[in-house]
């Protein structure tokens, strides 16, 4: 699983129709509304590549003026995981 936190920044006034709007996707919850614009929220999926498409989806609905990341953890996404292959003749992990 990935979790995201995220702040979303809303039109002005705009905060509580922004936070309907956002719990109707699958993966998403508002936590907290901070000066009437400002939704701290957390996205979570499977894959990190469902994460991204899904952030990414969120910068295209109405009212929003901006999505920004602020942590990202991974928990058993497996994409995420490559091997540790050391350079030619590299004897440093034995």
């Amino acid at each position: 699983m990935v979790i995201a936190g995220i702040l979303v920044v809303a039109k002005d006034g705009n905060a509580e129709q922004t936070k309907d709007s956002l719990e109707t996707i699958e993966g998403v919850e508002v936590h907290y509304i901070e000066d009437g614009c400002k939704l701290i929220t957390t996205v979570e999926t499977r894959t990190y590549d469902e994460n991204y498409e899904l952030v990414k989806r969120l910068t295209k609905l109405d009212g929003i003026i901006g999505v920004y990341p602020v942590y990202v953890n991974f928990e058993g996404d497996d994409t995420m995981i490559a091997p540790y292959i050391p350079p030619e003749g590299d004897e440093s992990i034995n």
